[in-house]
């Protein structure tokens, strides 16, 4: 199932995850090798999402969240394939709705109504955190290293994306912020160049040209040279 998943053959792929699924029946396999069990479930969830499987692909999410696996990647890997799937189907909102509560499960918390003062205090607290950072010191920030904020900041960029074509786009600039303040705090990743550039667009928004400048080239540049954190 991995060789066909590597090789984008993923009705191929499927198939087989789906042939060792059915082996899972057995109660005493279950209990034996936990961790394969989720390896599967997880497996077979993202190439569902890829096949346009939705029912599967949802089915399978909810059987690896509820065996409460200690790992935060199985946990990560089925938040992102279910709000892929939400959000892919056309179902935005809900997409939203169990995204928002992933980031909570991975400390990252947003109110559920978002109104006018809750963007303009994530914005000024952004602005704070990065006030008197170079460009320099921007672009050769350390690597993200806490598992948990790498996989906030998986989720948060997933959900953005859906978010964008949503109709609840109050979102948007607390997303960019927060990711953002996540590359600033904890560390450069595969997603700092995206960060950069989107918190360009809300400078941009607000009329703050010359630091919206900065920040896109700084973004481009970054998206430009290859991210070392992947």
């Amino acid at each position: 199932g991995n060789i066909a998943k590597v090789k984008a053959a993923f009705q191929m792929a499927a198939n087989f995850f789906k042939k060792g699924n059915d082996l899972l029946d057995d109660d005493s396999l279950r209990c034996a090798y936990p961790e394969l069990v989720d390896e599967l479930r997880c497996s077979l969830s993202e190439m569902a999402y890829c096949t346009g499987e939705r029912d599967l692909c949802l089915e399978t999410v909810s059987l690896v969240l509820e065996n409460n696996s200690d790992s935060i990647e199985i946990r990560l890997r089925a938040h992102v394939a279910r709000i892929n799937m939400l959000g892919s189907d056309g179902m935005i909102e809900e997409a939203c709705q169990f995204g928002l509560g992933a980031l909570e499960e991975f400390g990252e918390k947003f109110p559920r109504r978002p109104r006018g003062l809750h963007v303009v205090a994530e914005l000024a607290k952004t602005k704070r955190i990065v006030r008197g950072k170079s460009n320099e010191i921007l672009s050769q920030l350390p690597p993200m290293t806490d598992p948990i904020k790498r996989a906030a900041t998986k989720i948060l960029r997933t959900l953005a994306f859906y978010v964008f074509f949503g109709d609840n786009k109050a979102y948007l600039p607390l997303m960019y912020c927060r990711l953002l303040q996540l590359t600033l705090v904890y560390g450069a990743n595969e997603h700092s160049p995206m960060s950069y550039s989107n918190f360009a667009l809300l400078l941009c928004i607000i009329g703050d040209t010359m630091e919206a400048y900065r920040f896109a080239e700084l973004g481009t540049k970054l998206a430009d040279t290859g991210s070392p954190f992947d």
